[in-house]
C-alpha cells in the first residue's frame, strides 16, 4: 500500500529511491520542498525548511578497477547531491582507507568533506561470519580469518588482540587524515574506552607502524594510487598503468570487435535519435505527437518498441528508460535493486550480492572504457523512476517529454 503521488513521480512499492535519491530529497527539504496539494494537481505549496546534515557511505574495498572506481564515482555523485560528510564501509586494509583521503584531496582539494572510518571490532566468530560474506559490503579476507582464529586460542579468547587491532586501525586512520571513527561490534562503554586509550598511546609516527599491520587485501586487488613510503599507505601519485590509459578510447578495431552488439545499437540510437539535442530528435518527436493522437497507433508503436527492446535488453516495460545512462544495460531486469544512480556497495569480486552475475555498473564501466567515457558515467542528474509510466512506451515518453529526462 503506497501513495499515488511520490517525490518526483509516482512512488513504487519497493526500491522507490536509492541513497542518491534520498540525498536529493533531503537537499530539497532543507531548501523548502515544494509539494502538490492533495486533490489539487496544479496547486503547490512550500513546506518548512529542514536542517538535516546528511552524510554518505563509500566502499573502497573492491577487487577490480571498475568495481572500485564506480564506488568513487558514486561517492562524488553523493557529494554533488548534498552529502556533507562521508563514512567508509568496513574493511581492514589501511592502504585502501588512505586512498580515500588521497582521492578526496585530488578531486576536492581544500573543499574535501570530513570522513569517518568505520571499524567493526572483530572477534573470531565475527571474522568467520564476515569471511563467508555474511554481510554484503564488509571485507574480511581468509588471511584475517586465520589471524582471528589464532588469536581466539588465548585465555581471553583474543579480546586483548582485537582491541589492540582496532586501536592500530584508529591510529592509522588518524595519521592519514580521517576526522574520526565509527566503532561497532559487541562493545560497552568501558571497552570503547580501552580501545581509545590504546589508540591514544600510539603517538608521533607510530601510526605508520600501526598501519603496516593492517593490510588484509584481496589477491591482485586494484589500487588507484602508487604505494606510499610506508607499508600499507598510498602516495599522492596515481597508479601509473591506470593513469596512462584512463580517459583514452581504445582503437577503432578493438571497439568494433566488442561483442556487445546491443550496446552499439543503443549507442547509435542515443546519439542519433534519443538525446534531446540529437539530429533526429525533433523529427521523431513530431512523429510521436501524431501517434499519440491514436490509441491504435500508440499500441502498435509500443509493441514495435518491445519487439526490439525485450530480446536485446531484457526490457521490463517500465516506461521510464535508463538504458542510455548505464551503457544500454537495463536496471529493471539486470539489477536486483534497480539501481539507476550508481552501484550499491555490496558486490564481491564484481559479483552481485544476491545473484551470481556481474554487477551492471562494472559491466558498464568496462564498456564505456573502450570509448574513453568511463569517468563521466555518473555525471548526470539524479534519476527518479516515475512508476505511473509503467506499461507505457518509453520511446513515446522520451519524445513527448514525460519521463525523467524531461525533469533534468
Amino acid at each position: 500500500d503506497y501513495p499515488v503521488d511520490g517525490f518526483s513521480g509516482q512512488a513504487q512499492p519497493v526500491f522507490d529511491t536509492d541513497s542518491v535519491g534520498l540525498l536529493e530529497l533531503i537537499r530539497r527539504m532543507n531548501e523548502g520542498l515544494r509539494v502538490t496539494l492533495p486533490g489539487r494537481r496544479n496547486a503547490e505549496t512550500e513546506l518548512g525548511h529542514t536542517a538535516f546534515h546528511p552524510g554518505a557511505a563509500v566502499n573502497p574495498f573492491k577487487l577490480y578497477e571498475g568495481e572500485y572506481l564506480t564506488q568513487l564515482y558514486k561517492m562524488d555523485f553523493k557529494l554533488r547531491t548534498g552529502a556533507k560528510w562521508l563514512v567508509s564501509q568496513i574493511g581492514y586494509d589501511a592502504r585502501k582507507h588512505h586512498e580515500l583521503i588521497r582521492y578526496l584531496n585530488l578531486k576536492h582539494g581544500e573543499e574535501a568533506p570530513p570522513i569517518l572510518g568505520s571499524i567493526f571490532v572483530l572477534s573470531a566468530p565475527a571474522a568467520r561470519f564476515f569471511g563467508r560474506w555474511g554481510i554484503p559490503g564488509v571485507a574480511v579476507n581468509s588471511e584475517l580469518v586465520e589471524v582471528a582464529n589464532r588469536a581466539a586460542k588465548s585465555k581471553d579468547r583474543g579480546r586483548a588482540f582485537f582491541y589492540e587491532f582496532a586501536a592500530k586501525l584508529i591510529a592509522g586512520l588518524r595519521g592519514t587524515g580521517y576526522s574520526g571513527v565509527y566503532l561497532s561490534g559487541r562493545l560497552t562503554y568501558k571497552r570503547i574506552e580501552q580501545i581509545l586509550d590504546i589508540a591514544e598511546s600510539i603517538t608521533g609516527d607510530g601510526w605508520k607502524d600501526a598501519a603496516a599491520e593492517i593490510g588484509y587485501s584481496q589477491p591482485d586487488e586494484f589500487y588507484l594510487f602508487e604505494p606510499g613510503d610506508s607499508t600499507n599507505t598510498a602516495s599522492d601519485e596515481l597508479n601509473r598503468e591506470y593513469d596512462a590509459r584512463r580517459g583514452r578510447p581504445a582503437s577503432f578495431v578493438r571497439r568494433a570487435l566488442h561483442p556487445d552488439f546491443a550496446y552499439r545499437i543503443g549507442r547509435f540510437g542515443k546519439h542519433a535519435i534519443f538525446d534531446h539535442d540529437a539530429p533526429a530528435f525533433n523529427a521523431s518527436a513530431a512523429i510521436y505527437r501524431q501517434i499519440d493522437k491514436s490509441k491504435i497507433a500508440t499500441k502498435v508503436a509500443h509493441a514495435a518498441e518491445q519487439m526490439m527492446k525485450v530480446p536485446l535488453y531484457g526490457c521490463r516495460d517500465c516506461g521510464d528508460c535508463s538504458l542510455p545512462e548505464i551503457a544500454e544495460l537495463c536496471p529493471e531486469s539486470q539489477c536486483v535493486k534497480n539501481q539507476r544512480n550508481g552501484p550499491c556497495g555490496g558486490t564481491r569480486a564484481g559479483k552481485c550480492e544476491i545473484l551470481d552475475k556481474d554487477c551492471i555498473y562494472l559491466r558498464a564501466y568496462n564498456t564505456l572504457k573502450l570509448y574513453g567515457e568511463e569517468e563521466d558515467m555518473l555525471n548526470h542528474p539524479v534519476t527518479f523512476t516515475d512508476a505511473s509510466l509503467k506499461g507505457t512506451a518509453s520511446w513515446a515518453n522520451t519524445f513527448l517529454k514525460r519521463d525523467h529526462y524531461a525533469k533534468e
